[in-house]
């Protein structure tokens, strides 16, 4: 059985009342109009203000990001894959939300039949206006819920040898476009936090603690989104840790902290590129001449030194190197 020990495969279908319903009326004056054909166009018509839907779909909008957060893309369109070890934490975040979206529903229902009642759906519409184009408040109610499935990431033999050569090398295409995911997506997640660190670092030396804030939950995240349990990972997990720990008082003072911290935030932004640009899944050998598989090497930028202050890490290699010379 081709699998990936470490992967479940995850979907999310959240589902939802936007407030528009399809208008029958509506489409056949508007082909008319064009002398179309009946089926050119289907046309909806918004029956309800968005202000009334702003918490429900706040609602959605929230599980969906959560759920992402946790998860990463898969290459089976409408699929997130996430670890094994975080399961629970990945169907607590669905029931969280789901229980936030049943209240928001409940609560937009009440609105909704206190606004049938008193008229507004007239008062909005206007001429366009038709009592027929709003459901009653249990047909929409049953509209709002989410459901999930979960499945290992496995491919089972099926007995036919030729076919099952064929999955492998399907599986084996699938892995490493999941393995491209996986690292695009953990660099996406910190990679512009640690620039901006970055570049604050080399520029005026005022910090707010927000960016590091952030990047140390980020980096507790991305230990646990592992799925091929890639080393290069769980080295940039705690350099960004690392980073995220540094003491803003001292580089606010002193010249020499503050560009120590700013060649390790270099330091991070290459290896989030080398991670971005290298696959870690075993792949076939790289027939292309050596000069062009040379392109994909990232290099690092220079070692900073600010106001002629250069870190002790760097002194002691300027020293080493004079010694030799």
């Amino acid at each position: 059985m081709l699998t990936n020990d470490n992967a479940l495969v995850w979907t999310l279908t959240i589902h939802s009342f936007d407030g528009k319903v399809a208008d029958k009326s509506l489409t056949r004056e508007i082909n008319n109009s064009y002398e179309a054909d009946e089926s050119a166009g289907n046309y909806t018509r918004r029956i309800v203000p968005p202000l009334m839907l702003a918490k429900t779909n706040a609602a959605k909008s929230k599980m969906r990001d959560e759920f992402n957060a946790a998860t990463h893309p898969h290459h089976g369109k409408g699929s997130r894959t996430g670890a094994k070890k975080r399961y629970l934490d990945v169907k607590a975040i669905i029931e969280q939300h789901s229980a936030i979206l049943d209240h928001e529903a409940d609560h937009f229902m009440i609105q909704y039949s206190d606004w049938i009642i008193r008229g507004g759906p007239e008062q909005y519409l206007k001429k366009m206006y038709k009592p027929n184009l709003y459901p009653e408040a249990s047909q929409i109610r049953q509209r709002f819920f989410a459901e999930y499935s979960v499945l290992p990431y496995t491919v089972p033999p099926t007995g036919d040898s030729s076919l099952d050569l064929t999955l492998v090398e399907e599986f084996e295409k699938a892995q490493l476009k999941e393995d491209q995911l996986v690292r695009t997506d953990i660099s996406n997640r910190i990679h512009d936090i640690v620039s901006k660190i970055y570049q604050r670092l080399i520029s005026d030396g005022k910090f707010r603690k927000d960016p590091f804030e952030n990047l140390s939950e980020k980096a507790e995240l991305i230990k646990t989104l592992n799925i091929f349990d890639d080393p290069r990972i769980d080295s940039i997990a705690i350099d960004a840790a690392r980073l995220a720990n540094t003491d803003l008082s001292a580089i606010r003072k002193d010249d020499s902290q503050r560009s120590t911290s700013a060649n390790q935030a270099n330091d991070l932004l290459a290896k989030l590129e080398k991670l971005r640009n290298t696959p870690h899944v075993e792949r076939r050998p790289d027939t292309r001449p050596e000069d062009q598989q040379s392109q994909d090497i990232v290099k690092p930028k220079p070692r900073l030194v600010l106001n002629d202050s250069v870190p002790t890490e760097i002194q002691t290699n300027i020293s080493r190197s004079n010694v030799r010379n």
